[in-house]
């Protein structure tokens, strides 16, 4: 079985038995030599080149994507009898984080802060204690604010928790209904 990894893709490939996996350029079409490919991993491929892939890769019996959001993957117009395969759990981690870190910078006016510093002013009210809103009704803590985040899948649910612990009330929005964690 061959197995396309784009190279964009920085991890480990494991050895396995009978498993050719095969680095290929990941911004460019695939190279005639590997159209045999059972396996297609998605990974960073523009759109043009995943359409490319699901018109000429005819032997495909799966295609694993590493996001997750299967959406462009889906669009590139794959077979409906090859199965795709989404990374959900994979980026939990990291974009939360990452969304954590944003909200931290916006309600605490990191922005302005570092606007003010390049021009060597000190904003008294950027620091300290700071009331729930701002006189502008801006929130300016996440203690007992509430905080609606939408799309409550894996991130949404690895990034609620993060909120809670810093005294933010969280709604999940959904494409399903029903409870999510505690």
């Amino acid at each position: 079985m061959k197995v396309l990894v784009p190279k964009a893709y920085r991890g480990k490939v494991p050895v396995i038995d009978g498993v050719e996996f095969v680095t290929i350029d990941h911004s460019v079409p695939v190279p005639e030599e590997h159209l045999d490919a059972e396996v297609l991993v998605a990974w960073g491929q523009p759109a043009d080149v995943l359409r490319d892939s699901a018109e000429r890769l005819t032997n495909l019996k799966l295609v694993q994507a590493f996001l997750a959001g299967p959406d462009p993957v889906v669009a590139a117009g794959f077979p409906v009898e090859v199965p795709i395969a989404t990374g959900v759990g994979l980026h939990d981690g990291p974009v939360s984080e990452h969304a954590l870190g944003m909200i931290l910078a916006l309600i605490r006016h990191l922005p302005r802060a570092l606007q003010n510093q390049e021009s060597r002013y000190w904003d008294p009210k950027l620091s300290g204690a700071m009331k729930l809103r701002a006189d502008d009704g801006r929130v300016t803590t996440l203690n007992d604010a509430n905080v609606t985040i939408w799309g409550y899948g894996s991130i949404g649910s690895t990034l609620a928790p993060l909120l809670q612990s810093l005294g933010a009330k969280v709604t999940g929005a959904a494409r399903t209904a029903g409870e999510r964690g505690e």
